[in-house]
């Protein structure tokens, strides 16, 4: 069973830490008992006591309980599913792949968070790990593990002055549960074998196909992963797969995303203007909540 964009439902990891846990609890514990009652037990016996009393025991639990405690945590806190990098695989990358080796590590991650509001960033729990970027006179492009409730997502994207609404692009094999979603619809085109392998999804279908013409179809027919989707939503073109970064598609993944932003046609940029500051819709949404009664911008 898998959650609509792929990787396991959230359930799912959480049922495998749980089960993690109690197994580290069931082994840990009891061997963190034995060797702190046999360090406590010497302790007490290199100093006269009674190396088999009841204080040996309470004391060894005690000890045990302080031990496993870091373990707990750490076991809650790791991703079972590894969605980090190291950061000297990030940065040994960085410096050594494409476009003159410009790519740094000294993006915020918190001007992602929380960013996008279409299927499958709809939540409130993310995120952003191994977040790299590059930026040249095509824009700036950021990579980024996007860990959406506890379930990695490779993420690239990049931007343009726009805040058109949002236009997803699935394959074909995920479209139903595209579809499903609220207030969407599927759009199809004139091209059969562009239908047949893509599936537009949005809520307003003539902003859609102005978004998605031929040029740009035929850039979308080219790309050669199955798992990939694509999302314009405000300024944004975020291209995203199922699982942590994978490094030999952040140059592929890049390209795509500086390619489509290009292919936006530039009427519909003067027709959308950007939200004031670059904001997206969602952040915009999130800072009125935050603001007092009678506010206004």
């Amino acid at each position: 069973m898998t959650r609509e964009g792929g990787g396991p439902r959230r359930w799912q990891v959480s049922a495998v830490r749980v089960l993690a846990l109690a197994g580290l609890l069931s082994m840990g514990l009891p061997l963190l008992w034995v060797i702190s009652d046999l360090v406590v037990g010497a302790l007490v016996g290199a100093f006269g006591g009674d190396a088999e009393g009841h204080v040996v025991g309470v004391v060894a639990w005690v000890l045990a309980g302080a031990l496993f405690l870091p373990l707990a945590w750490l076991a809650f806190r790791t991703s079972l599913e590894g969605v980090a990098l190291g950061r000297r695989s990030m940065r040994a990358w960085a410096e050594s792949n494409g476009w003159s080796n410009g790519w740094s590590s000294g993006a915020v991650p918190e001007l992602f968070e929380d960013r996008w509001d279409s299927p499958p960033f709809t939540t409130r729990r993310s995120q952003v790990l191994n977040l790299v970027s590059h930026a040249d006179v095509r824009g700036a492009v950021f990579s980024m593990t996007y860990v959406i409730d506890d379930v990695p997502r490779h993420v690239v994207t990049t931007a343009r002055p726009f805040d058109g609404p949002p236009v997803r692009l699935v394959p074909r094999t995920l479209v139903r549960a595209a579809v499903d979603a609220v207030g969407v619809q599927e759009i199809s085109t004139e091209w059969a074998d562009f239908n047949a392998r893509w599936s537009i999804v949005s809520a307003e279908p003539r902003h859609a196909l102005a978004v998605v013409h031929p040029r740009m179809m035929e850039r979308l027919m080219a790309v050669d992963d199955p798992a990939l989707e694509v999302l314009f939503e405000s300024g944004d073109v975020v291209a995203h797969r199922p699982g942590r970064t994978a490094l030999g598609r952040v140059l592929p993944m890049a390209r795509l995303v500086v390619d489509l932003a290009e292919l936006i046609p530039t009427y519909l940029l003067d027709d959308n203007p950007p939200l004031p500051g670059g904001a997206t819709r969602r952040q915009l949404r999130q800072l009125h909540r935050l603001r007092p009664e009678g506010w206004r911008p």
